[in-house]
C-alpha cells in the first residue's frame, strides 16, 4: 500500500481468496512439478484452469479446476508498485475444489433471500457472477449459421469473445469459439469454433462466458448488499 490517505471506522473483514472460515477444505491434488502459474500469472481470489500439463491459467473450458486462495503468494514486480494480487508465472498456486472463501462480487446481487445462488466462472478471466442453478448470467442471444466449423452471427444482443460457449439445435457439445475471422470486432461476422458441427441453417443460438461451479453464494460481508466490488462468502458446503 501506499501512503495512508483515509481511516476507516471498522477494518474489512478479509481480503478476497481469504479462507471465511475454520471449516475443512479441500486442495486439488497434482504430480511433482505441476500446478504452476502460466505465462500470464494467475490472479488471486478467482478461479483457474489447469491444462493437462499442470500449467494453470485464469481462463478456460468447462468447469474450473479450483478458486485460488490468498496465501501472500503474490509478487509486486512492477517499477514502484503497492500492491499486487497477481502470482508470476512459474510460481506454486495451490487450487482448492472445497471449502469456504472470500470472493468479490463483480454483478450486484440484488437480494440475499436465495443466499445459495450458484457461483458462475467466467472462462475468460476467471472472476464470478451469481445465478440460479442451470441458468448461466450474461448469455447472449445470437441469430446465427454453421458451415463446417465457421460460425456466420447476423444479430447479437451483446460483445460476442473468444472462448465463449456456443449453444443450439445441432450444435454440438463444448463448442467454444476460438476466434473471429471477418466482421465488426465483437459483432456481426463469421467466427471460428472449436468443433465441427457442420451445416446449420440461422437459428437462435446462445453465447455465454460463464460456466456452473461447485460453489455457492453463502452471505455478504457484513452491512453488505451485494453490490459491485463487495466481498460475499462462497461455499461448497450444504449447497
Amino acid at each position: 500500500m501506499g501512503f495512508q490517505k483515509s481511516v476507516n471506522q471498522y477494518l474489512p473483514p478479509a481480503v478476497e481468496g481469504d479462507f471465511a472460515s475454520s471449516n475443512p477444505r479441500h486442495a486439488v491434488l497434482a504430480s511433482e512439478g505441476q500446478l504452476v502459474a502460466g505465462s500470464a500469472g494467475v490472479t488471486v481470489g478467482r478461479f483457474a484452469w489447469a491444462n493437462s500439463s499442470g500449467v494453470v491459467l485464469n481462463s478456460g473450458q468447462g468447469a474450473p479446476t479450483g478458486f485460488v486462495h490468498r496465501e501472500q503468494q503474490g509478487l509486486i514486480t512492477a517499477w514502484l508498485g503497492e500492491q499486487t494480487m497477481l502470482v508470476p508465472s512459474g510460481m506454486a498456486i495451490t487450487l482448492h475444489n472445497g471449502g469456504d472463501f472470500w470472493a468479490k462480487n463483480t454483478v450486484s446481487v440484488a437480494t440475499i433471500s436465495n443466499p445459495r445462488l450458484k457461483a458462475f466462472a467466467s472462462m475468460l478471466d476467471g472472476t464470478m457472477q451469481f445465478a440460479a442453478s442451470g441458468s448461466s448470467p450474461s448469455s447472449l442471444t445470437l441469430t446465427a449459421s454453421t458451415a463446417t466449423n465457421v460460425l456466420t452471427v447476423t444479430a447479437t444482443s451483446g460483445v460476442i469473445q473468444t472462448g465463449m460457449l456456443v449453444t443450439g439445435s445441432g450444435v454440438p457439445a463444448n463448442t467454444y469459439i476460438t476466434g473471429q475471422l471477418t466482421g465488426t470486432a465483437g459483432s456481426t461476422g463469421t467466427y471460428s469454433l472449436s468443433t465441427t458441427p457442420g451445416t446449420i441453417a440461422s437459428e437462435s443460438m446462445a453465447a455465454t462466458a460463464y460456466v456452473e461451479t461447485n460453489y455457492v453464494l453463502a452471505g455478504f460481508s457484513n452491512g453488505g448488499t451485494g453490490a459491485v466490488g463487495e466481498l460475499v462468502k462462497i461455499t461448497t458446503g450444504g449447497k
